[in-house]
């Protein structure tokens, strides 16, 4: 993941070419327009065009506030074509990860689209495998062990499999982060005394609320409470292999413990007022939780300096308290490495997309990356003082929650199984939908 994240409704095409930036809308494949790949072009002087359909990481939250040329991947691929000055890359930005995946499919179906995208990884980018590269063949031993990830993109998570993508961006952790100020107007101490147990956690909850204070606003029609942080209950109670087993074994999820703690856990939070009753409809929840008007907020690390910046030293970063008894002195988290960069088997210039991809996994384009978009890095040869963050608290609390790290759970589960647990919860959290109604809405898409 880097997950599933939905920050803003946003659709940008950002395309390079001889510093030329245009922008438009991206567009599901028009099977009426398929074509039979042409053959690969190999000379340098002649013009090659990519096409990358990037997941909503590739484009932070903070990159927005400046203009596109300032942009890291805009930087990347200026840097790319200065090697290899023939090819133009084009970029359709999505900011629904489950969009992407669906509208791949697509072009899979029609046989022509993007050469290369970024997906969520884990069994999520292999029931897309139709439409992918096998990528084995195109990796060296020093790629291979000098990025972590590459189980998240095999076959199995079993990285001597075939892998069909290669992890990218960077490990992460989701966490809560709070507003200082607000904790201790509710007497609380996060700092000195960080709520450990779901019932600790819930007791702090209550005790916020009956403040006046909103605990938090959030906007749940994409489930970033359930996927960021509450997820990590279903994994710690179903283990990895029993989410897993939905998509391997086509396992029911009326028959996942896990997973219905989980989402009855999830309905307290509405029916107990620790959420915003617009919660299902809310587009605000951003500046609300920025601008002091609620506690608590989910937290993707990599976005973290945004917190950081508008809080100040109010800012704050809560684990996520633990339903595993023998965890309560660990800091553990949801997280991992979340996204990977693929190739279409139906790209015409797929070796010129291969070498692309290796660019943008290469250390120096890494530490250009990392310098300016914050998350722990997936090359093990580099350090935190090669971006900056050696004198970082809030960077080392991350990578102290890495140690306890539960894989993505969404990422373990099929696209369009995914499609349904990342619009559909918030029915059952607002009492629209039935849990049962859910799991069978879940269990039919896996048999899809």
């Amino acid at each position: 993941m880097n997950h599933v994240r939905k920050f803003l409704a946003l659709t940008l095409v950002l395309a390079l070419a001889l510093g030329i930036v245009g922008c438009a809308a991206p567009a599901a494949p028009d099977t009426a327009d398929a074509q039979a790949p042409a053959e690969q072009t190999t000379d340098e002087s002649k013009p090659i065009k990519l096409t990358l359909w990037s997941c909503n990481d590739m484009i932070r939250p903070n990159e927005l506030k400046e203009g596109q040329e300032t942009w890291y991947i805009s930087q990347a691929i200026e840097r790319f074509r200065e090697l290899h000055p023939n090819v133009t890359i084009e970029i359709n930005a999505y900011n629904d990860n489950a969009q992407l995946m669906n509208d791949f499919k697509a072009a899979t179906r029609a046989g022509y689209g993007p050469d290369i995208a970024c997906f969520v990884n884990g069994p999520a980018l292999i029931s897309l495998k139709d439409g992918l590269l096998p990528l084995n063949d195109y990796l060296d031993d020093d790629l291979r062990t000098k990025v972590v990830g590459w189980e998240t993109c095999a076959e199995g998570m079993n990285a001597d499999n075939t892998i069909y993508g290669m992890p990218y961006l960077g490990q992460s952790v989701a966490c809560f982060a709070y507003n200082k100020s607000l904790v201790k107007q509710a007497g609380l101490d996060f700092e000195a005394n960080p709520p450990r147990t779901i019932d600790e956690f819930y007791a702090a909850l209550d005790a916020i609320r009956d403040a006046g204070i909103q605990p938090l606003h959030l906007d749940e029609s994409y489930p970033g409470l359930l996927l960021y942080c509450l997820s990590m209950w279903w994994e710690q109670l179903s283990g990895l292999d029993g989410i897993l087993a939905h998509t391997d074994e086509q396992v029911s999820f009326a028959d996942d413990e896990g997973f219905k703690f989980m989402m009855n856990e999830y309905k307290k939070f509405y029916d107990n007022g620790w959420l915003n009753k617009d919660t299902a409809t809310s587009t605000d929840n951003y500046n609300v939780f920025l601008q002091g008007g609620s506690a608590l907020h989910t937290l993707y690390f990599g976005d973290y300096e945004t917190y950081h910046e508008a809080l100040g030293n109010d800012f704050g970063m809560l684990p996520v308290p633990t339903a595993e008894e023998s965890l309560i002195d660990t800091d553990t988290a949801v997280g991992g490495v979340g996204a990977a960069l693929g190739v279409s088997n139906f790209s015409e210039n797929p070796d010129m997309a291969v070498e692309f991809v290796k660019f943008l996994l290469s250390r120096d384009e890494m530490v250009s990356m990392y310098t300016k978009n914050s998350a722990i890095p997936i090359r093990t040869d580099i350090t935190a003082a090669d971006i900056g963050r050696t004198d970082d608290p809030y960077f080392a609390q991350a990578v102290e929650m890495a140690g306890g790290l539960y894989f993505w759970p969404d990422n373990c589960l099929s696209a369009d199984v995914v499609n349904i647990y990342c619009s559909l919860p918030c029915q059952v959290l607002v009492g629209n939908m039935s849990l049962d109604e859910l799991t069978r809405a879940m269990d039919d898409a896996q048999l899809d």
